[in-house]
């Protein structure tokens, strides 16, 4: 039954056994804990609503109680009770009496506080004016300095005034019952008192327990672990309290004693949890990072009521304590600590922010369903084959005790596994295809940062409509789903999904099922393979697939270009496959912005296949199989002067087999400059007026170990930020060709230099430091003349000597 602490204290006097632990609810370290109960029992007293608390139960022996349960919570409600009475004007001797019939026996000196506390001649001179309780009790001639260090006093005194700090916001935290109060007068009080005594505003639940003794070895067990809750244990009560204080018929229905949220939360829905306990049988830490996960995403997927998202990507970044909170460090969110439920409040259903109902039903959804038709299951079994994360859906314990956490992707798959299972029980061959569908979307969409999980995540949201049978929803859906985020992938899945269902038979008794998850599963492709299926638009070219999968699978191997069998077709050795797709290219200068990667391995090749831009000359050369005659063809027909210059020299050979690559970055006129894998130390260059002079044998370069190199049969060069050191045949000498600037400013200087490379040769007293480089170093600027006559050039190298000796 349900009874008042007034009404109760009048009939029973609470003894806190000497067993029991101190009052721990006035401890440093739960000032949340506190604001949170005082603002709910002020809220009671100003809504009229009954606010109904747990269960106390106890031993009960000649009207004493000594609880088992439900020390802390009667505690404070006798320090509010006493604190309102004292400012209503009602601590007279008949109140008092009440008031006294609460005590503890843990120490001679908790009791005798609480026996003065309750003497209305000890509190004749307060005035209740300002916020000063702790320190007109503590001034007091009957209060005894060795009481400051009983802990259950220090935890009384702390409840009744608070501890003055903030949060990390900078807030002030109102922990204290005076502070809570601080805005009521006197006439306000008087109204507080009359319903704390009168009326049912705040109760609890009373198990009468007379036929019960309460040995001490209970006590002793109940008690014995001294340890303070753990997050989750203060966070699932908190969480527990949310749904109750609602009241609402909908609501009520999560608190069902049966299959209601708190009973689950204990019973089923731990077992999901308890296969994956620690060495010690712990679960408390996985079970809560599971619920704060799913906390996160609801937060992302929050919709306003008109279905837009409730919040930016750049607002929950930047701005949403809620999400930083839940987030954790770099997404590490192992080590959260609970500290009120304020921060769950992720939802503006109305003026307060606020859990929503449709919140608790998807979970429970969630947790039933799994519990009851794939606790026992290994989910990653029915993943693509190619996936390769650690991905854990339910958390787990390592041998050190730490949590299995989820990167990136794995949140958003994290995301995708509940929606399936909120829908309904588990099916193998639906959730198999709705997996292959999100790690496709998942691994194809470069979700490194936060506003790309949000994105990623608000489109898994949205395709999760489908879960349980997503062919279906794909083929049915395009242009309907709305989310922009990886869209030529999401594109891709619609196109195999619609073939999947619509397709014709295939020659070979295959199903395009099974050939697309065989493509999918191949070298690196890892669920990307619009290039077997494309010409432009995603989608529009599945005639040639099985002649393109054929030649995909002569090209590819998991390392990237491999060769074929025949000499003809060394696609890696000779590197005619770059070589064919590069002489393919349509408007190389505007269509790859000057900035191109190629090499033989998997991480260009991957990115190229599915690259927009790169569509027509993929498709060239999947439709053919390449060859030594192909690639000439290609080469001659090419138009680009700068696409032949790569391929013709002999570059590209180099490159490809003596570097794991390297990339087009800039062209400054007639000067290229190609960046290998290793910037800023690597770079070859084709610069027109050395490689003329070097193929002549004018000049040739130093060739300095790491630095400087030529390349055989190549006009390029190997250097270092485009520069190079270079020798003149004719005497013998050192210059360095110095090339800097913009694309729209190029400054080409030549040096005289010293032995090493970088020691410009000074001219003799140079006038000024400050001077330019002509007046302190043997020097010339390279004139467009010299560009277009070498000779000219060589008389600049001639003239820097001359005026050398003369000096």
């Amino acid at each position: 039954k349900t009874i008042t602490f007034w009404n109760f204290l009048k009939e029973n006097t609470i003894e806190i056994p000497i067993i029991q632990r101190d009052y721990a609810q006035g401890r440093l370290g739960k000032e949340n804990l506190r604001k949170n109960f005082l603002a709910d029992l002020k809220n009671a007293l100003d809504s009229n609503e009954t606010m109904k608390l747990d269960f106390v139960y106890g031993s009960i022996e000649k009207d004493y109680l000594n609880p088992l349960d439900g020390q802390q919570r009667l505690t404070t409600l006798w320090l509010l009770h006493w604190y309102v009475a004292l400012r209503a004007g009602e601590l007279n001797n008949d109140n008092c009496a009440i008031l006294k019939k609460f005590t503890y026996e843990t120490r001679i000196s908790s009791r005798e506080f609480c026996e003065k506390l309750c003497e209305p001649e000890n509190f004749e001179k307060f005035k209740g004016n300002d916020i000063v309780i702790v320190g007109f009790i503590t001034k007091q001639t009957w209060f005894y300095s060795a009481w400051k260090q009983d802990p259950t006093i220090q935890s009384m005194l702390r409840m009744l005034g608070g501890t003055k700090i903030a949060d990390k916001r900078g807030e002030d935290i109102i922990d204290g019952i005076e502070e809570s109060f601080q805005k009521t007068n006197e006439d306000g009080f008087k109204s507080y008192w009359k319903k704390l005594t009168q009326k049912e505003v705040i109760v609890f639940y009373h198990l009468p327990m007379k036929d019960f003794g309460l040995s001490d070895d209970l006590y002793i067990k109940m008690n014995a672990r001294g340890k303070q809750l753990t997050s989750f244990e203060n966070f699932k009560a908190d969480l527990i309290g949310y749904v109750t204080k609602q009241g609402e018929a909908e609501w009520e229905s999560l608190l069902n004693a049966e299959n209601g949220i708190p009973i689950k939360l204990d019973t089923d829905w731990t077992d999901i949890f308890w296969k994956n306990k620690s060495q010690d049988s712990k679960i408390d830490e996985i079970y809560f990072a599971f619920i704060n996960r799913y906390f996160l995403q609801e937060l992302i997927c929050a919709k306003k009521e008109d279905n837009t998202d409730l919040y930016s990507a750049n607002e929950l970044e930047e701005n949403n304590s809620t999400f930083n909170y839940l987030y954790g460090n770099k997404s590490n969110d192992s080590q959260l600590q609970y500290s009120g439920l304020d921060k769950y409040l992720f939802t503006k259903e109305t003026e307060e922010k606020s859990i929503p109902l449709s919140f608790f039903k998807s979970f429970r959804n969630l947790l039933n369903n799994f519990y009851k038709s794939a606790k026992n299951c290994n989910l990653n079994n029915y993943f693509p084959e190619w996936v390769d994360s650690k991905f854990e859906f339910i958390p787990k314990y390592d041998e050190a005790g730490n949590i299995t956490t989820l990167g990136q992707r794995e949140r958003v798959v994290f995301l995708a596994v509940c929606r399936y299972f909120e829908k309904g029980d588990f099916d193998e061959t639906s959730f198999r295809q709705w997996m292959r569908a999100v790690w496709n979307i998942v691994e194809n969409s470069g979700i490194e940062t936060i506003p790309a999980l949000i994105g990623a995540m608000r489109l898994i949201d949205e395709l999760s409509e489908g879960a349980d049978d997503i062919y279906n929803f794909l083929s049915n859906s395009h242009p309907q789903v709305k989310s922009n985020f990886a869209k030529d992938q999401v594109a891709e899945e619609i196109a195999k999904a619609k073939q999947i269902l619509n397709g014709k038979t295939r020659p070979d008794g295959k199903t395009w099922e099974e050939i697309i998850v065989e493509a999918e599963k191949y070298a690196f492709f890892k669920g990307a393979i619009r290039f077997l299926f494309t010409k432009e638009v995603i989608g529009d070219d599945w005639c040639d697939f099985d002649t393109k999968w054929v030649n995909a699978q002569k090209y590819f191997d998991e390392e990237g270009v491999k060769d074929g069998k025949e000499n003809d077709k060394l696609y890696k050795s000779n590197a005619i496959l770059m070589k064919s797709l590069l002489a393919n290219c349509d408007d190389f200068e505007h269509k790859i912005k000057k900035h191109f990667e190629f090499s033989n391995d998997y991480v260009r090749w991957r990115r190229i296949l599915i690259a927009d831009h790169w569509r027509r000359a993929v498709d060239t050369i999947m439709s053919k199989e390449v060859t030594t005659e192909t690639t000439k063809d290609y080469v001659n027909n090419t138009k680009d002067v700068f696409i032949k210059n790569i391929i013709d020299d002999g570059l590209m050979d180099y490159v490809c087999n003596n570097m794991s690559g390297a990339w087009i970055r800039s062209t400054y006129h007639g000067y290229h400059a190609i960046w290998i894998s290793g910037y800023p130390a690597s770079q070859v260059v084709l610069n027109p007026i050395l490689s003329k002079l070097q193929f002549e044998g004018i000049i040739s370069y130093r060739n300095t170990e790491g630095r400087d190199s030529t390349i055989p049969n190549c006009r390029y060069y190997r250097c270092f930020y485009k520069n190079v050191d270079f020798k003149y045949k004719f005497n013998d000498k050192y210059y360095y060709f110095n090339w800097w600037g913009t694309p729209n400013k190029t400054e080409l200087d030549v040096y005289l230099t010293e032995d090493n490379w970088n020691d410009y040769k000074k001219r003799p007293n140079p006038t000024s430091d400050k001077g330019t480089d002509e007046d302190i170093y043997y020097c010339f600027r390279v004139t467009e003349d010299m560009e277009n006559n070498t000779s000219l050039f060589i008389e600049g190298l001639k003239e820097l000597i001359e005026q050398s000796q003369k000096s």
